[in-house]
């Protein structure tokens, strides 16, 4: 065998004994690793959410830069922040070492102390002049344009009845962050191409210029209010094959654009997601578009909130909608009920069998009705304290929404013993309830037995809204969140501190979230999910008893 010293150092170098396929793997894993972000200047990276570049991996080695510049793998992702004339070159020789792999490209448009007219003349040629000479391999693209008040057309829709033959033949998922005030010039030519591409599938729009969109777009979302009557032109539109609509809607209710005709009615055969949310705007209720619309395949509906004068009408006219439409519901939010509904009409609305398979369900101002409405019914045999039955056993199955998995109160009224009464008895399904309203969950006499309950999450938060990502992010109030116990074998997670113990569970909801509650976290826990139940260590690290809490 040939001495291994007689080889040169670098033949033995794993740059040199590694394939192209590894390496490749290797790039994917450093493209895929955050970076520190920098926006306070125009810049090109490989993605807004690393800020990393494949330009770093070229200046390794030669067999790197081969591997690099030779294959389109780590150039087919693109993230431009500018724009900047400078960059033009730059994106052009990325966009060519990409050798015709399908491209995700984001845009984000920012200023940086240039003049109106400046930023959209060299938006419009990084548009025309770059983007769009590779426009047959876009697959995902998400452009953001910055909102300058003050500049382009006011509120402008175009409605066209001859459609364009789209060179976007590629495009699976597009992002358009356009402005209110419509800068033509820039962004129109985008708009027809996108709107009318036949490959794609879902479209998130922050102001809606050019309608209506190709039949074959199923999921569709806004940014900003849309009218009661242009959501139901684009739910109307001849061969809709939309599956997802997430709208929000707002303004005067009594203005023209929310009218549309008593006797119009829109039978859609695809739609399984319905959001329309109302900007905390509860005068303004999406009941006309529940009387209007038929969806037979509807799995989720969000109605937003109303106010409680609307409530009754809403709640008739969300029963019509199931019951015409003959749906099976899977998630509702924003369900309206009133304070003053008996026992025998809250039964009525949740014993509906559309609701049946409910897994997910938000109520809008629950009256103490409808908590003993939820309770499950008590069997005849009670265990002893001693016994190993574990709490929930002597409850039978419940009357209506057998399988309801997370609940949500809001605007929710004062209630005793009613609330607990009932997330007991739903001691199996039931995993998270989440309060908002007159109640503090400090303040509810919870049984003791929820505290055996696997993983179990009462929060009761002030407010709640959209946090960068989008998602809904809640000023929280106070929050019990209950343990892991194991009933064959009795066993509870160590801890090393006398308190409320639990399981380290990276999956358990909201696991990032450390606030103080009325509680004092456990100090030997390191995940911040532990609050004393006990009066242990001093006194003036407990803010509340055990009995305050539980009992």
């Amino acid at each position: 065998m040939a001495n291994p010293s007689y080889f040169p150092p670098h033949y033995l170098a794993p740059a040199q004994i590694l394939p192209p396929e590894v390496l490749l793997q290797i790039f994917k894993a450093y493209l895929d690793s955050p970076q520190p972000a920098d926006w306070s200047k125009p810049t090109v990276r490989h993605s807004m959410k690393t800020f990393s570049s494949p330009l770093p991996l070229t200046h390794v080695c030669r067999i790197w830069r081969r591997i690099a510049t030779g294959f389109g793998d780590p150039w087919a992702s693109i993230f431009i922040l500018g724009p900047s004339r400078r960059q033009f070159n730059l994106i052009k020789l990325w966009l060519y070492r990409a050798h015709g792999h399908k491209l995700t490209i984001q845009f984000v448009q920012r200023p940086f102390g240039m003049t109106d007219k400046q930023i959209d003349k060299l938006t419009f040629d990084l548009m025309a002049d770059v983007l769009f000479e590779c426009r047959q391999w876009w697959q995902e693209i998400d452009f953001e344009f910055a909102d300058i008040a003050g500049t382009g057309e006011p509120g402008i829709v175009i409605f066209s009845q001859d459609a364009v033959d789209s060179e976007l033949t590629n495009l699976r998922k597009a992002r358009l962050i356009d402005r209110k005030d419509w800068v033509r010039r820039t962004s129109e030519m985008l708009w027809w191409h996108m709107i009318y591409s036949p490959s794609l599938r879902s479209l998130e729009t922050g102001v809606i210029h050019v309608l209506p969109f190709h039949k074959n777009l199923r999921e569709f979302k806004t940014e900003y209010p849309l009218s009661l009557s242009l959501l139901m032109r684009i739910l109307g539109a001849p061969g809709s094959r939309l599956e997802k609509v997430d709208v929000a809607i707002d303004g005067d209710p009594a203005h023209p654009s929310h009218q549309f005709p008593d006797n119009l009615h829109v039978f859609h055969e695809y739609l399984r997601h319905l959001s329309i949310t109302n900007c905390d705007n509860i005068d303004l209720s999406p009941l006309k578009v529940l009387n209007a619309l038929t969806a037979p395949n509807l799995e989720y509906l969000d109605i937003g909130e109303v106010c409680e004068l609307q409530s009754p009408a809403l709640l008739h006219g969300l029963r019509t909608l199931l019951g015409r439409s003959g749906c099976t519901l899977r998630t509702l939010r924003g369900l309206p009920l009133s304070e003053n509904m008996t026992e025998a009409d809250v039964y009525q609305v949740l014993a509906l069998p559309q609701l049946r398979h409910l897994t997910k369900l938000k109520v809008v101002r629950a009256p103490i009705s409808f908590h003993r409405v939820m309770t499950a019914p008590t069997l005849n045999s009670h265990p002893s304290k001693s016994s190993s039955i574990a709490p929930g056993s002597v409850y039978g199955q419940p009357s209506v929404l057998p399988n309801l998995e997370t609940l949500v109160l809001s605007m929710t009224p004062e209630c005793k013993w009613q609330l607990s009464d009932m997330v007991l008895s739903r001691f199996w399904t039931l995993k998270k309830v989440h309060v908002m309203g007159e109640i503090e969950v400090s303040l509810i006499p919870f049984s003791d037995s929820l505290r055996y309950h696997a993983d179990l999450t009462v929060e009761y938060a002030e407010y709640t809204e959209l946090g960068d990502d989008g998602e809904e992010v809640c000023e929280w109030k106070d929050r019990i969140r209950t343990k892991p116990k194991d009933w064959k074998s009795g066993s509870e997670a160590t801890c090393l501190d006398a308190v409320f113990r639990h399981n380290a569970d990276p999956t358990r909801p909201y696991q990032t979230h450390d606030p103080i509650f009325h509680g004092i976290r456990c100090q030997g826990c390191r995940d911040g999910d532990c609050y004393y139940i006990e009066n242990v260590g001093e006194p003036s690290d407990l803010q509340y008893s055990q009995s305050t809490i539980f009992n």
